[in-house]
């Protein structure tokens, strides 16, 4: 509970490195993170945040502090693959599915931003460029 995601939805209250430390150290043990998976909303607020459909994690600005969550993001993932029972969570794999989705839908787009004045300022922006950009 101490990283806030539990008892709120808010992820600008959320404590980050809290979460990470859970993530690299009691979390990276399959068990354990089977555990919460079953038990409470921490995995499903996370895998949430991060996917794209939800406009939260993809939007973010892409600033130093916002790093903090990509490592979350990142570590998060790292777990959820280490075993065949958290790869095969619906949770994490619906999150996959939108990713994909997100992805499949920007390739159809060409890759090109809406606004092609405006500069990479999100995650979401400066994660996919044209291989002619």
């Amino acid at each position: 509970t101490e990283s806030q995601v539990i008892g709120n939805r808010e992820f600008g209250q959320w404590d980050w490195d809290k979460c990470l430390y859970l993530l690299e150290g009691p979390l990276a043990n399959p068990t354990y993170l089977q555990s919460v998976v079953r038990n409470t909303k921490f995995c499903k607020r996370l895998l949430s945040f991060i996917k794209p459909s939800r406009q939260a994690f993809a939007c973010m600005a892409w600033t130093l502090g916002n790093m903090r969550c990509v490592k979350v993001a990142c570590q998060l993932f790292r777990n959820f693959v280490a075993t065949k029972e958290t790869c095969m969570n619906k949770q994490f794999t619906d999150c996959v599915r939108d990713i994909l989705e997100f992805l499949v839908a920007e390739a159809n787009r060409g890759l090109k931003p809406a606004n092609s004045s405006q500069k990479a300022t999100t995650l979401k922006s400066s994660g996919l460029r044209s291989p002619s950009a």
